[in-house]
């Protein structure tokens, strides 16, 4: 029996800033990020255009510019568990979970690393990598249009 997460990669990082709405136009209109979830007004999901994977990069609105977390995608909804029993097993704060997010059904568990950063262990369901269509044909739109 494995006792050890499968990580497949890394999923997303999530950052808080205080100039929240400037971070959206910026990573939008400048970097050319594409939003792929909002939560409200105050978190917002991105991917790099052209990345095949739902999202990349988290912003939040938060009183100060500080990293929040680090995602890890495991392979296995098991990993999570595995995760949870080798974290505690090595007295590792857990911050949260294990538990199931609401807004996508995904597995989570949120723990510490030794320098008390947040490090999220991640199972997703299903994941749905987005299409990319061209549609350059099309008078007065964009060349690509993405279908997530």
């Amino acid at each position: 029996m494995p006792t050890l997460a499968k990580i497949q990669r890394i999923g997303h990082v999530v950052f808080a800033t205080p100039n929240f709405d400037a971070a959206l136009g910026f990573f939008r209109d400048v970097l050319n990020f594409r939003q792929s979830d909002a939560i409200g007004d105050n978190v917002a999901f991105f991917r790099c255009f052209r990345n095949p994977y739902h999202n990349g990069l988290g912003l939040f609105r938060g009183v100060d510019n500080s990293f929040n977390h680090i995602n890890l995608m495991v392979t296995e909804i098991d990993d999570v568990g595995r995760a949870f029993n080798r974290m505690r097993r090595n007295d590792v704060t857990i911050v949260n979970g294990p538990g199931r997010h609401v807004a996508s059904g995904s597995i989570f568990l949120y723990y510490l690393d030794p320098d008390g950063m947040t490090v999220e262990c991640f199972f997703v369901f299903q994941q749905s990598p987005c299409t990319f269509y061209d549609v350059s044909f099309l008078p007065h739109t964009a060349h690509q249009l993405t279908v997530c």
